[in-house]
């Protein structure tokens, strides 16, 4: 009697936790259909592929015009003329392997080498970039998708597809990724607050990662760099 009743008993707790489990799978299934519905989705407006020499290679070319190098190292006048990050952090990182870092300054530092990588699969990891008040306005992003320093790192590692931006902690756009190995740019509509608001509160730029194209070896998400550009700087 005793064994028919602990039967009886694991049987319900099982059919508890299945029930439990659909019913997360249902809300975090809604939630992103309410996201999908509520927040626009916008695509890469340009797409640059990253170059199969490298970037030495690159460097020491007379004549060499490629497109992702020129923007991540060329240093000509642009949105950073006048505008800058004041901080960055991110809600994980992938611990410390071989003297490489995954922190999130990796995410902001004009190095394609050097990378962001999440503490596990990614999925609700975040990152987020303060600005002061007076900063010049963004109004784009440039965004290096993935551990791009070869093909075989690129494909190793998780790379985003969907990626939530957070206008000063409001969700705002839906950014939707090519899985390709490049830097992909996002028309953003003109945020910020501009110079002459000294004394403004900082303004922040948050990015969710919702979905990822998964690795074929490691679990975690990376992303190499960010780059913005805007106005108010000529």
């Amino acid at each position: 009697m005793k064994k028919i009743l602990s039967c009886i008993l694991v049987l319900a707790f099982t059919a508890s936790c299945i029930s439990s489990s659909k019913k997360a799978t249902i809300e975090d299934e809604v939630e992103k259909v309410a996201l999908t519905d509520s927040i626009p989705t916008i695509k890469p407006t340009s797409v640059e592929i990253m170059p199969d020499i490298s970037w030495e290679e690159f460097e020491n070319a007379d004549t060499a015009y490629i497109d992702v190098y020129s923007t991540l190292y060329w240093e000509g006048c642009s949105w950073y003329c006048g505008g800058k990050v004041d901080t960055i952090m991110a809600s994980s990182y992938h611990n410390p392997e071989n003297n490489n870092t995954y922190n999130a300054v990796n995410a902001h530092d004009f190095n394609h080498k050097t990378v962001w990588a999440t503490n596990g699969s990614g999925i609700g990891e975040y990152i987020v970039f303060s600005f002061a008040g007076s900063c010049p306005r963004i109004t784009s992003v440039a965004i290096l998708n993935g551990h791009v320093n070869s093909e075989q790192s690129w494909r190793n590692n998780s790379r985003v597809k969907f990626l939530l931006l957070y206008y000063n902690d409001q969700p705002y756009k839906m950014l939707e990724f090519q899985d390709s190995r490049s830097l992909q740019f996002f028309d953003l509509d003109t945020l910020g607050n501009g110079p002459g608001h000294d004394g403004y509160p900082n303004w922040t730029l948050k990015f969710e990662i919702k979905e990822v194209y998964p690795g074929q070896k490691y679990e975690d998400c990376v992303i190499a760099d960010f780059i913005f550009d805007g106005i108010d700087n000529h």
